[in-house]
This record gives structure tokens, C-alpha cells and sequence, in this order.
């Protein structure tokens, strides 16, 4: 298995564990989905998503639904919904 070692900052922790919150609040298990959160203009967006998708899929898997959640600067949620 080839891990990918990352240091994460407080922002960063932060804004994983509320996106954490946000996708258990839809009544989902995070085991086994890859999560991932990135920077963008107006905020940051944090991602579920199967890690075994195909390089270019996009969406859900046939296995896992995909989520994603919007913060704002300030690390406020603006929305989280399911992806299709």
C-alpha cells in the first residue's frame, strides 16, 4: 500500500474535522472513502469520494456516493450535498 504522508496545520484540521461532522450528519460512515480538501477562491471545499474511482471519472461511484462540502474563508459551511 503507498501512503501519502501529509503535515496538516490547524486550518486544515479544523476544516477536516467539520466537514467530518457535515458528512455524518447525512447518516454516512466515512471508512473507506478518500478525503480530500482544497483551497479555492472564495474558500475552501472538502471531498468523500471512492478511492478505487478510474482516473477521469467524475461523480459517484457505482459503489460509494460521493459528497462534498463548501466553507467559506472563514471555515463556515455554505452547503454540502451528495454528487452524482
Amino acid at each position: 500500500m503507498n501512503a501519502e504522508i501529509q503535515i496538516l496545520g490547524g486550518k486544515q484540521l479544523k476544516l477536516v474535522d467539520l466537514a467530518l461532522a457535515e458528512f455524518r450528519k447525512n447518516h454516512l460512515n466515512s471508512s473507506g472513502y478518500q478525503r480530500s480538501v482544497y483551497r479555492t477562491e472564495n474558500g475552501y471545499v472538502a471531498i468523500f469520494e471512492d478511492p478505487n474511482m478510474a482516473p477521469g471519472q467524475r461523480g459517484s461511484s457505482p459503489v460509494m456516493l460521493s459528497f462534498v462540502i463548501k466553507f467559506d474563508n472563514d471555515c463556515e459551511v455554505i452547503r454540502s450535498h451528495f454528487i452524482r
